[in-house]
This record gives C-alpha cells, structure tokens and sequence, in this order.
C-alpha cells in the first residue's frame, strides 16, 4: 500500500509541474499576442489611419485582405512599406540622443511626425526625447520653433 500511495503522490507532483508549465506557456503566448496586437496598433497610426472610424478601418483592411493574393501586389505592399519606415529615419550614424522642447504645444500633425521619426513625449519633463537624426527632424519641421538639444553621454 505506501509504494501504492508513492506513485500517486509522485505522479500527482509531475500533474502540478506540467500545469504550472502550461500556465506559463500561455502567458507568454497572451504576451506574445498582446506585443503584435501593439505592433499592428502601431502600423495604423504610423498609415495614417487612426483617424477612420473603427467600421471604415475594418472596410479598408477587408480590402487589403481582399488583394492581397497576388503575389505582385504583396511585393508592391513590401517595397512601399519599407520605404514609409525608412522614410523619416535618418542615416544611423547621424542618429543621436536628443530633447525637444516647443514654446506651446505643437498640433497632432507635429506630433505625429515626432514619433514617425521615433520620439516619444516625456510628460514629467514636458519634452520629446529620443534617438534621432536631428538635421532630419530640423529639416522636416523647419516652420516649427523649437529647441533641439543634443544630450552627450
């Protein structure tokens, strides 16, 4: 009876390894979810599209999805979509750590820009702050005044 009583004990304790495993494994995939559903949230902001409404954008990507069977088409898709990322980012060796700082508070088309060129808003210092290229930003937002400050490590 007690070598009886060991085997289940055992086979009870590898039971509670594997569900724990299985827990584990699917918080990392809910993770993993939760990190693409970010990424494509930030696709749609990055097209220029967050403004439709949630019906139009549903209508738009049904389209997409639609067209997207062609081999030719996905290729197309492919050298456009590179070149929007690539669009605002300046050469990496011209890329630097970098404040910005507006005397008012720039619109949301400025701001929008901001982060397609990767900054984010700092809101306990009130400033934007990133690794850039800093020409690049000046030159794209040269109607706008503000600072641009170069932080040297």
């Amino acid at each position: 009876m007690d070598k009886l009583e060991q085997k289940k004990k055992l086979l009870q304790q590898k039971m509670n390894r594997l569900k724990e495993k299985e827990v584990k494994v699917k918080i990392a995939e809910r993770k993993q979810r939760t990190r693409r559903l970010i990424e494509l949230g930030g696709l749609i902001e990055k097209a220029g599209l967050s403004e439709l409404s949630v019906t139009q954008l549903l209508g738009a990507l049904i389209q997409i999805k639609d067209q997207s069977g062609s081999e030719e088409t996905l290729k197309k898709w492919s050298s456009e979509g590179e070149a929007a990322f690539n669009k605002n980012k300046g050469s990496v060796e011209n890329e630097k750590p970098i404040l910005i700082k507006f005397p008012i508070e720039p619109d949301l088309s400025v701001r929008k820009k901001l982060r397609s060129f990767g900054m984010r808003w700092n809101s306990v210092r009130k400033e934007w702050e990133g690794i850039a290229d800093p020409i690049a930003i000046k030159a794209e937002l040269n109607h706008i005044e503000m600072s641009v400050q170069e932080i040297h490590p």
